[in-house]
């Protein structure tokens, strides 16, 4: 069950849909929300969302960006995969003009978190630390790795890219929601907290639920 009902979510400003999936993109859910709230998606994929009257929609392929009520959104190359139906052109197959699959980068105020929706390890997040971009927070997908580890990380390899892109602290999502593989459901937090044992304080949520907050 989500940890808070449509209705208890607070003030949204902005929705990001990191691809098209499902369970990333989920239309009764997203009907729920104002219109006038900006969307932000991925390459090709603004169709899914066509008949639902948002506003303000943005398509952003890696490296474009967009500016929403002040935060700077950068998409970033993750490895996964993009297609709704088995049957639509996809990115990862080597179609260009296929649907595509971001990580982004939301940047204000000297500020910069990462939203790593989902990939499998890859060295892509390396280049935020090449470009000097200090990475508070990096929100990191834990989950749903076996047998599917060619399109999500275990939590090591989460833990592995958050370190690749210098992140103070990993935000982990993409487990305890949704059964879509064959691993315990508890294991992928508990691999985590033994990855990152030497610095617990660094795992920003270990629940669902659970509130967070970043002191200086």
């Amino acid at each position: 069950l989500p940890a808070l009902t449509a209705e208890e979510i607070p003030r949204v400003d902005l929705i990001l849909l990191s691809h098209a999936h499902m369970d990333h993109l989920d239309t009764p859910t997203l009907r729920t929300f104002d219109r006038s709230i900006p969307v932000v998606m991925a390459e090709n994929t603004a169709d899914v969302i066509e008949n639902l009257g948002f506003e303000t929609v943005y398509e952003l392929d890696w490296g474009e960006w967009t500016e929403v009520a002040g935060v700077r959104i950068e998409a970033l190359q993750v490895q996964h995969f993009g297609w709704r139906y088995p049957w639509e052109e996809d990115r990862s197959r080597g179609n260009p003009e296929g649907r595509s699959y971001n990580a982004y980068l939301l940047s204000r105020g000297g500020h910069h978190l990462v939203f790593g929706g989902d990939t499998a390890h890859q060295g892509y997040f390396r280049k935020l630390r090449e470009r000097q971009i200090p990475i508070e927070l990096a929100i990191m997908p834990i989950g749903a790795y076996d047998p599917w580890i060619r399109n999500h990380a275990n939590p090591e390899q989460a833990l592995a890219m958050a370190d690749d892109m210098g992140a103070q602290h990993i935000l982990p999502i993409h487990w305890n929601t949704f059964i879509q593989s064959e691993e315990p459901t508890p294991e992928p937090m508990e691999r985590l907290k033994k990855a990152a044992a030497a610095q617990p304080d660094r795992i920003a949520l270990d629940t669902i639920g659970q509130t967070w907050a970043r002191h200086a």
